[in-house]
């Protein structure tokens, strides 16, 4: 049977017998039992030795080349399983949904936020009144609100508005003490993070959803929060 002659083991071996050739010729000089022309014999081979050594392991870097084949197919792998698991996520919403046709916003909110463990969540519909547009309070996750109280905002009055009248999402880190309150049995707790995105219906905005978390959201997960607000913006 042929075998092939691996490179890398001949390098490996120039190395060993160059370093060995080194410390016998360094051993034999300091006892005084080499001279002349052994010297000159024995230093030129262990230079030769060691120069083919360094050069097998500089033009042929297998373990390098290996380490850096591991790292990249350990990183797609890493961004499959993100982008499996976003698909997933975007289903169970979108079976939400279609479960509750008659009540889709809801449905779709509750999903997102389940799935992301999220601390409230609102959904708002843009609606007219009069002659101005404004978006109004529709339904919510987790959130304490008075029987008879309406939030709503004209386009560009606050974050809501904002978002409405700008087509764009926003993602607050740092929400002020008492912008809103989680209310348990454990007792009161302020969320820290905060994102807001158009509901959107052929690139028009029927609306907003806010979601807040007390952890901070990942890039991932916003652009979650993205992909189904326009799942839900389809069957408004």
């Amino acid at each position: 049977m042929k075998q092939t002659l691996d490179i890398h083991r001949v390098g490996f071996v120039s190395g060993i017998f160059a370093i060995f050739s080194f410390g016998w010729l360094a051993l034999s000089i300091i006892n005084a039992e080499v001279a002349g022309i052994q010297i000159w014999l024995a230093l030129a081979t262990s230079i030769v030795l060691g120069g083919i050594a360094i050069f097998i392991f500089l033009s042929n870097p297998k373990e390098i080349v290996v380490i850096r084949e591991r790292a990249q197919q350990e990183y797609e792998a890493a961004q499959q399983t993100e982008q499996e698991q976003q698909t997933i996520d975007l289903q169970a919403v979108s079976a939400a949904i279609k479960q509750n046709k008659k009540d889709n916003l809801s449905a779709g909110l509750k999903a997102i936020c389940k799935q992301l463990d999220a601390a409230q969540g609102a959904a708002y519909r843009l609606l007219k009144e009069d002659e101005s547009s404004v978006v109004k309070l529709t339904t919510g996750y987790a959130l304490s609100l008075g029987e008879n109280q309406v939030i709503q905002y004209s386009l560009g009055e606050g974050l809501i508005g904002q978002a409405a009248a700008e087509n764009k999402s926003l993602y607050v880190d740092e929400v002020p003490e008492g912008y809103m309150k989680v209310v348990s049995g454990l007792g009161m707790a302020s969320p820290r993070y905060l994102f807001i995105t158009p509901i959107k219906k052929q690139n028009q905005v029927e609306g907003v959803l806010e979601i807040s978390t007390f952890k901070p959201m990942k890039e991932s997960e916003r652009k979650f929060i993205e992909e189904a607000a326009t799942l839900i913006g389809q069957t408004l």
